[in-house]
């Protein structure tokens, strides 16, 4: 813990199939649609390299919080290449073994969680398979994030 308290990591948007620290699986796209394939394209210049504490204080609480979500974390800020990257994989294998709930879903659920300490995923699913999702949010950021 002490060892990444004041530690920042560069996130960018980018094609998530080579993304090293995103799964201890092989996930790939079997089809990326025309949408997914324009975001693409103009990524670097509609989503720039973002800064954000590995670990932050919620203020309404005073608890510490690890602060990773792998898909698109790119290297720890100021920290050498290999070091950093270790320390990604690390992270993301303690994640990765780390106890999760999968949940069944039945005609009619909502699910809710606390976006302040919950790592959260989608599963993949067959690509023929219907998905409706609906996302609410409430207003208000944490502010901590900033453009490189």
């Amino acid at each position: 813990k002490a060892r990444i308290d004041d530690l920042e990591v560069v996130y960018q948007f980018t094609v998530i199939d080579p993304s090293p620290f995103f799964a201890n699986e092989n996930v790939r796209y079997l089809h990326v649609g025309a949408n997914m394939r324009s975001m693409y394209a103009h990524a670097a210049e509609r989503f720039p390299p973002v800064v954000h504490p590995l670990v932050f204080t919620q203020p309404e609480t005073g608890r510490k919080a690890l602060n990773y979500p792998p898909l698109f974390a790119q290297y720890v800020l100021g920290m050498d290449r290999a070091e950093s990257d270790a320390l990604l994989s690390g992270l993301s294998d303690y994640l990765w073994n780390s106890p999760a709930y999968f949940h069944k879903w039945h005609p009619d659920e909502m699910v809710l969680w606390d976006n302040w300490r919950m790592l959260h995923r989608v599963t993949p699913a067959p690509y023929e398979e219907i998905r409706i999702v609906e996302r609410t949010t409430i207003t208000g950021d944490y502010g901590l994030g900033r453009l490189l």
